[in-house]
């Protein structure tokens, strides 16, 4: 406590007194500063602003000097092809063509590139734009261009505007990047071209001159000028671009400028295409090259910060002696506050000497203990103490305090505390030294916090969190947005994935895709109405296999009852429904074969007994029809319907009990889908179906047999047409599609036939391939029943499913050799005849 006394001394009385000893002598100070930085600031400015328009004047007159040098040797070079350039000699007639005399001109276009080290090429273009002659600088050596590599810059901007001009007259280009066969040269070359035109002695035009000045140098030479200066100062460039010379100085640095007016230049006739008539010369200074504060300030450091030392100690030692006499008083007000306030905090406060008697102890330890304040004063504080260790902890904690590097540490330790009728308080101690002005340990202070409760509820989630860790079961916690936070170790052995891999995710990257959405809809809803939500999920491994897993998720509510956590308890029942699932195939197998022995004995009777009377029928009916009496052919046209209709009862009863062996073959199905349909054409005529086939080009044959498949086919399209019966005819529609599917056993053959029907409930799917189970109100319930005992034949398999209209019915057939089918062997009933 005392510590922190001084240390609010230092922060605020301290300060104030060193403050007030300090002011005057820093005032005084910085008048001096002022006036000296004022005086040499002013007489630095004049003499940076005389020597920045003395640079900038100097670099003007010097790219004048090139420019005038430039346009000088152009002069020249023009006038000299254009009067001695030319051969007319051996021409024919006096007006005949004159020939370029390449030798000279081209000497002379090498001895100005070599004395003047200016021009990256010198050229001689024709009226058409194709270059006579150029001759390069390459690495300071004169080279002449071969006749084949010359170039037509007819489409160049320069030769365009330079073929406007008149004798005497020269173009100046802007300053840009060489071009080579339409590409930029690399590495780059910054150009100015000057161009002229040439004229002989009798004032026709023979083409022109174009002087490559080397860019780079003028750059490198003006480059503390300030080289984009309106990219990188926009601000400053407004003023230069307004004014023709000028100096002034903005928070971007302080400028120096001049122009110069290309237009005026002797000689030249034109602006060049992008508009610019002038070059700005501009010299910059950056805030630190610029006469100010601290370029002072570096200068005359030294000085000033002798200065400031001395007033800095002289105010020092002055406040000193004052605050000495005022933080005595003030730690004796202090220790009367603290006092104070430990008598009323919700906390235990106690003061012990050296000894470990109490001086002082608040009202909130007295009933802890269970004893008054007045009583324990000048008692032993180790006798509250049950427990050895915590006496032996406290009485070196003294002897640590002792040591003067450990005046000003604290402590937090933890000590049980034991009250008079026997009950054992976990404290949570903050310990601090209690030291006189003499920086000698007097004793200690102690300020406790009750933490019993919090301990034992902390020790009770240890044992929860262990239980988790170690449950046989899945345990999965997310936050109430679905992302999760904790799983245990069983979820990672189910899964394959490591918590780091799933923290902050969706459970939903577990989802296989099988579970229906309603069903995480549902499960959300209750969720999140505070209800557990029972049920199971077929997931998805890391390695990629599916999982059953039954689930019980509720939420975990706050204290104001809003959900915060999901909580979900899982358990993996793979294994189980597995078993289940054989189990349950082995009863429907049983049933299938109960109901097949009940139904082979019900067929071969009516098999026996029936088809040779309706055979008679049939015929005298036929017979009947031929009569001419009208009526009479009506009526047995409706018998042998009937019969005709019983007849195919019989048949389909015949083929679900006793399936004949199959005769394989190689089919291809693109083309038996395609029979199917046109057996059927009459009933899509006269039901105005609109039917739609999709067969994928190159559809593998399979190894089948062709009658049976058609009738599957033909049985599934016919089912689709009676479906769509009921709607409009308009909006009747079957479409068939057939194509390659890639399954877990290699690959198959796929066809749906889907239809806009209006579909069938849960529970009709679930029964649709019984025997004898029919949808409709005609027909005996055998079609599916036989497409499916057809279609397990070819180790195919059939489903239904739901659409976002109607409903589609999927065959899957496997491409296998002919040669991995077993053989299917049928035995025939022994009393069919």
């Amino acid at each position: 406590m005392k510590e922190e006394l001084r240390q609010s001394f230092t922060v605020s009385s301290r300060l104030i007194s060193y403050l007030t000893y300090l002011i005057p002598f820093a005032a005084l100070l910085l008048v001096a500063f002022f006036a000296h930085f004022m005086a040499e600031t002013q007489t630095q400015t004049i003499q940076v602003n005389s020597e920045e328009s003395i640079n900038v004047g100097l670099a003007k007159n010097a790219l004048s000097t090139d420019l005038g040098n430039a346009i000088s040797d152009l002069r020249f070079l023009s006038t000299f092809v254009g009067t001695r350039g030319f051969d007319t000699a051996g021409t024919g007639s006096p007006g005949a063509q004159a020939v370029l005399d390449a030798d000279i001109v081209a000497q002379l276009f090498a001895t100005l590139i070599a004395e003047k080290a200016l021009y990256d090429q010198v050229r001689f273009i024709d009226n058409q734009g194709w270059e006579l002659l150029r001759v390069n600088d390459v690495s300071g050596v004169a080279e002449r261009t071969a006749e084949h590599a010359l170039q037509n810059k007819a489409n160049r901007y320069y030769f365009q505007e330079t073929a406007t001009l008149g004798p005497d007259q020269v173009y100046i280009s802007p300053l840009d990047l060489n071009v080579e066969h339409g590409e930029i040269e690399q590495p780059l070359k910054p150009m100015m071209r000057f161009a002229a035109p040439v004229f002989d002695d009798n004032g026709e035009r023979r083409g022109m001159l174009v002087l490559n000045y080397q860019g780079r140098k003028m750059l490198d030479a003006f480059s503390r000028a300030g080289f984009r200066i309106a990219d990188r100062f926009p601000l400053s460039w407004q003023r230069v671009r307004g004014d023709d010379a000028g100096q002034f100085v903005t928070r971007e640095g302080a400028f120096t400028f001049t122009t110069i007016h290309l237009a005026q230049t002797r000689g030249v006739a034109a602006e060049h295409q992008h508009g610019q008539r002038v070059w700005k010369i501009v010299s910059r200074l950056s805030a630190s090259e610029q006469p100010g504060l601290s370029r002072f300030v570096s200068t005359h450091s030294v000085l000033y910060l002798i200065l400031s030392a001395a007033a800095l100690s002289i105010a020092l030692i002055l406040s000193r002696a004052d605050l000495r006499h005022r933080l005595v008083e003030a730690q004796r007000a202090y220790e009367q506050r603290f006092r104070q306030t430990l008598e009323h905090i919700q906390m235990a406060a106690v003061e012990i000497d050296l000894q470990g008697r109490m001086r002082f102890c608040n009202a909130f330890f007295g009933d802890m203990v269970g004893v008054a304040c007045a009583q324990l004063l000048n008692g032993s504080f180790y006798g509250c103490l049950p427990e050895a260790r915590d006496q032996r902890r406290l009485r070196e904690l003294l002897q640590d305090f002792d040591r003067a590097d450990n005046r000003s540490a604290t402590r937090d330790i933890e000590l049980y505390l034991a009250s008079r009728d026997g009950v054992r308080h976990l404290l949570s101690c903050h310990i601090t030294p209690l030291v006189d002005t003499g920086n000698t340990l007097n004793g200690l202070t102690i300020l406790a916090e009750d933490i019993t409760s919090e301990r034992e509820a902390e020790e009770r989630v240890r044992r929860l969190s262990r239980v988790v860790e170690q449950s046989p079961s899945i345990v999965l916690i997310t936050n109430n947005a679905g992302e999760i936070e904790y799983v245990n170790p069983k979820f990672c052995e189910v899964t394959g994935y490591t918590p780091q891999e799933v923290l902050g995710k969706n459970p939903r990257f577990l989802k296989s895709g099988e579970t229906p959405t309603g069903d995480y809809g549902l499960l959300w809803q209750r969720v999140t109405a505070g209800q557990e939500w029972r049920g199971e999920f077929h997931n998805r491994r890391k390695n990629g296999e599916l999982y059953w897993e039954s689930a019980v998720i509720s939420g975990l509510s706050s204290t104001t009852g809003d959900i915060t956590h999901f909580v979900a308890v899982k358990e993996d029942i793979s294994e189980r429904k597995r078993l289940q699932a054989e189990v349950d195939e082995r009863n429907r197998e049983l049933a299938r074969t109960q109901a097949l022995t009940e139904m082979g004995r019900v067929a071969s009777m009516i098999a026996h007994d029936l088809r040779n009377p309706l055979s008679s029928v049939k015929m005298g009916l036929q017979i009947i029809a031929d009569q001419p009496r009208e009526q009479q052919y009506e009526l047995s046209q409706i018998a042998l319907d009937q019969v005709l209709y019983m007849e195919s009862i019989l048949e389909d009863i015949l083929n679900y009990v006793r399936p004949d062996a199959l005769h394989l073959e190689w089919v291809n199905i693109a083309t038996l889908i395609q029979r199917s349909v046109v057996s059927l054409q009459k009933v899509f005529d006269t039901t105005q179906v609109q039917l739609t086939l999709n067969c994928d080009p190159g559809l593998a044959s399979v190894p089948a047999d062709a009658h049976k498949l058609r009738q599957v086919f033909a049985n599934l399209i016919l089912n689709a047409v009676q479906a769509v019966a009921g709607l409009p005819e308009s909006e009747r529609q079957v479409v068939v599609t057939a194509g390659m599917y890639l399954d877990a056993s290699g690959m198959a053959v796929r066809v749906s036939v889907w239809d806009n029907g209006p579909g069938m409930t849960d529970a009709e799917k679930t029964r649709v391939f019984e025997p004898f189970y029919t949808t409709k109100p005609t027909g005996t319930g055998l079609g599916l029943s036989i497409v499916e005992q057809i279609v397990k034949q070819h180790q195919g398999s059939v489903i239904i499913e739901d659409a976002e209209q109607g409903l589609t019915v999927i065959v899957t057939l496997p491409t296998t050799n002919e040669t991995d089918l077993p053989e299917v062997v049928n035995e025939p009933y022994s009393d069919y005849r």
